[in-house]
């Protein structure tokens, strides 16, 4: 009786641990995308105050102005010539929408250094993560998987 109960405990605990997405389109904690940015600012060790991410309407959408300690800024090209202006250089973040490769699910996360020079925005690509989630037939969702 006693590893049945060890077993029940171990997989209940996995299961309201686990981030969990279910959907591309929905504004709230289900959304994939919101996931993905979560899972990026629970690894980001409060490097930024504020997250800029580059907007995009299939995949910021769904992001709120907040997420753990990080404020989330949606910019366009205009707020972000304004921003470059200001500061000089910035780094944005861009969300690249949901891939599969060899079974996997994933989105890119790509930090972009942002600076004007003659009159032009370029985009120097600072790297990024992979935030990979498997798909669960059972519960007809995506589970956090890995972050590379």
């Amino acid at each position: 009786m006693k590893p049945i109960v060890l077993l029940l405990f171990v997989f209940v605990g996995f299961s309201l641990n686990a981030q969990v997405a279910s959907n591309t389109e929905s504004k709230d904690s289900t959304n994939i995308y919101f996931q993905s940015v979560e899972i990026l600012c629970n690894n980001l060790h409060n490097k930024f105050e504020t997250l800029f991410i580059e907007q995009n309407s299939l995949t910021t959408n769904s992001l709120p102005s907040k997420i753990s300690e990080h404020e989330i800024k949606i910019i366009d090209i205009t707020e972000l010539k304004k921003l470059v202006k200001q500061n000089k250089d910035i780094e944005v973040v861009r969300i690249i929408p949901l891939r599969v490769r060899a079974g996997e699910f994933f989105v890119n996360i790509i930090y972009f250094s942002v600076k004007i020079e003659r009159k032009q925005i370029i985009f120097t690509n600072k790297g990024g993560y992979s935030i990979v989630f498997e798909y669960d037939t059972n519960t007809n969702s995506f589970i956090f998987k890995d972050i590379k």
